[in-house]
């Protein structure tokens, strides 16, 4: 494919953009394709005001170099995006895109070299989770729901809610959980995850703390008469929204006086706690399904308060 089509670089970089989101489709969920776009979009419409404002028809994908890049954060910064983290991510994707059209444009064209010496330091905070006595008081909450006779929706929420408490499990992971990905396996269910990237891995709940759960679900799962393959769907046999599952976390939360949200603080807890307990750190990235075991060790490997009393 030639660099450039259009001749006009918002143009040419959208046509570029289309190719790689295409490519991304095979190995990518739906939430970041759409972060990728949203970013990328970002970056074509700065190319596009730098074309427009300095009346230069003759800018082009060539002429982006790392003078090019570094106006393009100070424009970021300009549009209130100010936060480190945040840069870092748009600077990582386009990273990717120009990597992309780099590998296969017929001219041949390196766009890399505009990152050189393009770096943005983040500083790794820890990432929040539960105490000790909010999990508790999570867990006795989530165990008095599910012993009690709730509808349909009202279950399953709770339910999900108690495999995330107890995996560590994504949220879209858990959302996106097929009937035939539960397997009874002696004292265990096994759950068949496909995680990010479509990378599949297998995680285990005991069957003693799930059994009558499950039983009790699957009887209200069958009233709702949905020809469906997800275990956990909604009305319509579809599988429940993110944001479903989020909001109905938010009010659970509230109401135990946790002043704290979100699907993944479930993750951060489990891996903590998994720490805590002094597992094999290489254990717990297989099972979290981390792409490499350093990203668990960034996350999660930190002594905790009580460690650090212990030295002295």
């Amino acid at each position: 494919m030639k660099l450039e089509k259009y001749q006009l670089i918002e143009k040419d970089l959208e046509h570029w953009l289309n190719l790689f989101l295409e490519e991304k489709k095979i190995s990518h969920s739906k939430n970041t394709i759409i972060a990728y776009e949203q970013r990328i979009n970002k970056f074509i419409e700065y190319s596009y005001l730098e074309r427009v404002n300095n009346n230069d028809e003759k800018l082009s994908i060539r002429d982006i170099n790392r003078y090019f890049m570094l106006g393009f954060v100070n424009y970021l910064k300009d549009n209130n995006i100010k936060s480190t983290s945040t840069i870092k991510t748009y600077i990582d994707t386009l990273k990717s895109f120009f990597m992309y059209i780099t590998e296969n444009n017929e001219d041949a064209f390196d766009l890399t070299y505009a990152f050189k010496k393009i770096s943005v330091k983040v500083e790794q905070k820890i990432k929040p989770s539960f105490s000790v006595d909010e999990v508790k008081k999570i867990e006795n909450a989530l165990i008095e729901a599910l012993n009690k006779d709730l509808i349909f929706s009202k279950y399953r929420n709770y339910l999900m809610l108690f495999i995330l408490l107890k995996t560590g499990m994504r949220g879209f992971e858990v959302i996106n959980l097929k009937r035939n990905d539960l397997i009874e396996e002696g004292k265990y269910y096994k759950l068949k995850i496909k995680g990010k990237g479509n990378k599949e891995r297998v995680n285990f709940l005991k069957k003693e703390e799930f059994k009558k759960f499950f039983e009790n679900y699957f009887s209200k799962l069958l009233t709702q008469n949905l020809n469906t393959d997800f275990l956990f769907p909604n009305n319509n046999g579809k599988s429940i929204s993110r944001f479903t599952l989020y909001n109905f976390n938010t009010r659970f939360l509230s109401k135990l006086l946790i002043k704290k949200t979100g699907l993944h603080i479930y993750r951060h807890t489990f891996a903590r706690m998994m720490v805590a307990k002094k597992e094999n750190l290489a254990t717990i990235s297989q099972w979290l399904g981390h792409s490499d075991i350093s990203i668990t060790h960034k996350y999660y490997a930190r002594a905790n308060e009580e460690d650090l009393k212990n030295l002295i």
